[in-house]
C-alpha cells in the first residue's frame, strides 16, 4: 500500500526526451542464458499516455491493451492528462482508442486493473475517479476503439461503492461482471459488486465491509465452479492486517477464512487466484519479515485451503524481490508474478513458485531506459512468452521515466 500511495503521489514535470532516444530503447533487447527480455513500446507521457499502471489483456491475434493513468490531452486534469485507453498491435505500434477528460467518462488515475472481453469481443474496464458524482466509472469499448460507452457511473455512498481500481470478473456462464471499490459502501470501508446489467449500467452491492470483516479491498475477484467469490481486503479483521473473504455470487453467506496479522503472515493482500482443489493463492504487499522493508515487511506469497488453514509459501526479504503484484497460472503449472522492488537492482522481479513453495526469481529489472517497478503481474501467450507493465524510459512524467510493455521469454 505504501508502494502504491507514492506511486499515486507522483507528478509529471520534465517534457519527452528526442525520439531518436525513443527509437533506440524501442529496440532494446536483453538476452542472458536463452532467455529474452525486450521493450515492445515506451509511453511518451504525451497524447499516448503515461504511466500503464494496469495489467494488459491479449486478444486472439496478439494484440495487447491496457489503461495508462496519465497524459492523453495534457490540458485535463490539472495538465496531468487523465490516461488512455491503448492498443499495441504485433508490430509494436500504438493505437489510442479513447482518451478520457476526467468528467463523466472518468479518470484511471489510481487504477491498477485490466482490461477484459465479453461474449462480443467488446472490452471493460474501470476508472477509479471521475464520472457524474466524481467516484469512478465502468467503461465499455470495441477493439476498434469505436463505441466509448460510461456503463456505469458510481453514486456518492452510502448507496453504492466509490473508487473501482482493480480488473473485473465476468462470469462465462451468466456474464455478469463482479468488482470491488476501495472506498464507499455502507459504512464507507469499499463494496463488492456485481454489474446486474452490463448493456444498461445498474449494478447491486453484494457486501459492503465494516473493518472487524475486512476493509478497503486490494484486489479483484475470482469465482469456483460452485458461484463462490474469493477476495481479499488489504486493511481490516481481527488484526487490522487484512482478511481473505468468501461468498456467494448472489451476496449471501459472507466468511472470513482468514485474518492476517502483518507479521508473519503479511499485510496488505492483493488479488487471489484457485486451484482445481479450491485452494487459495494469492501475495500481500507487505508484512512477513518485518526486520526486512522497513517499517511493514516485503511481502509474502500464501496458499489457503478450502476450510482457511493458511501456508506461507515465501517470504520476500528484498534480495530476491519485494512487495508482490498479483499472481498467474502459468502453462508449466507454476504461479508466476512480479514484484514491484527487490531483486538485484531493486527494481523489482519477475518470479515463479510452485504450490509447494519453491521459489525462483528469474528476472530481475534493470531500471530506467531497461524498465523497472513493475506495475501489475503478468499475462503469457500459447508459445510461453510474457508480456507486462513496467515504469521508466522517457522522462516526461516522473524521473523514472512514463512507463514501457515489455515482453518476457523465460529460459
Amino acid at each position: 500500500m505504501i508502494f502504491r500511495e507514492q506511486l499515486r503521489e507522483l507528478r509529471l514535470r520534465r517534457p519527452a526526451l528526442l525520439a531518436l532516444v525513443a527509437l533506440f530503447v524501442l529496440t532494446l533487447v536483453v538476452q542472458a542464458s536463452a532467455q529474452t527480455y525486450s521493450i515492445l513500446y515506451m509511453f511518451q507521457g504525451q497524447s499516448d499516455g503515461g504511466f500503464p499502471t494496469g495489467g494488459l489483456y491479449r486478444d486472439a491475434s496478439g494484440n495487447l491493451y491496457g489503461i495508462t493513468d496519465t497524459a492523453g490531452n495534457r490540458n485535463d486534469c490539472n495538465d496531468y492528462g487523465c490516461g488512455t485507453v491503448y492498443k499495441l498491435n504485433t508490430s509494436g505500434n500504438l493505437t489510442v482508442l479513447h482518451t478520457f477528460t476526467g468528467g463523466v467518462d472518468g479518470w484511471p488515475g489510481g487504477t491498477w486493473g485490466s482490461l477484459i472481453p465479453d461474449q462480443n469481443g467488446n472490452l471493460y474496464g474501470v476508472a477509479s475517479t471521475g464520472g457524474l458524482r466524481n467516484n469512478g466509472t465502468i467503461f465499455r469499448i470495441a477493439p476498434s476503439g469505436e463505441g466509448f460507452t460510461v456503463v456505469h457511473t458510481f453514486p456518492s455512498r452510502p448507496n453504492d461503492g466509490e473508487g473501482p481500481q482493480f480488473t473485473l470478473f465476468r462470469d462465462p456462464a451468466t456474464g455478469l461482471m463482479y468488482g470491488t471499490t476501495f472506498n464507499g459502501g455502507a459504512q464507507s470501508y469499499g463494496a463488492v459488486y456485481v454489474l446486474t446489467r452490463a448493456g444498461a449500467g445498474s449494478d447491486a452491492v453484494l457486501h459492503s465491509f465494516g473493518y472487524s470483516d475486512g476493509a478497503f479491498p486490494q484486489g479483484s475477484v475470482a469465482e469456483d465452479s460452485s458461484g463462490h467469490l474469493y477476495g481479499t481486503a488489504g486493511q481490516g479483521g481481527s488484526s487490522g492486517c487484512g482478511v481473505v473473504y468468501k461468498m456467494t455470487n448472489i451476496g449471501t453467506g459472507y466468511t472470513v477464512l482468514h485474518n492476517f496479522t502483518c507479521a508473519p503472515d503479511g499485510y496488505f493482500p492483493g488479488s487471489v487466484v484457485l486451484d482445481a482443489q479450491g485452494n487459495i493463492y494469492g501475495g500481500t504487499s507487505s508484512g512477513g519479515d518485518v526486520q526486512t522493508c522497513p517499517f511493514y515487511g516485503c511481502g509474502i506469497i500464501y496458499k489457503i485451503s478450502p476450510s482457511g488453514q493458511e501456508t506461507i509459501l515465501h517470504t520476500f526479504h528484498g534480495t530476491e524481490g519485494a512487495v508482490p503484484n498479483e499472481l498467474m497460472w502459468g502453462a508449466d503449472g507454476n504461479l508466476w508474478g512480479t514484484t514491484a522492488g527487490g531483486g538485484t537492482h531493486d527494481q523489482g522481479t519477475i518470479f515463479k513458485i510452485t504450490t509447494g513453495g519453491t521459489y525462483t526469481d528469474v528476472y530481475d529489472f534493470e531500471g530506467y531506459l531497461n524498465g523497472g517497478v513493475p506495475y501489475a503481474g503478468l499475462i503469457q501467450d500459447s508459445a510461453g512468452n510474457f508480456y507486462g507493465t513496467v515504469g521508466g524510459g522517457i522522462e516526461g512524467c516522473i524521473q523514472s521515466g512514463c512507463g514501457m510493455i515489455f515482453e518476457f521469454t523465460p529460459q
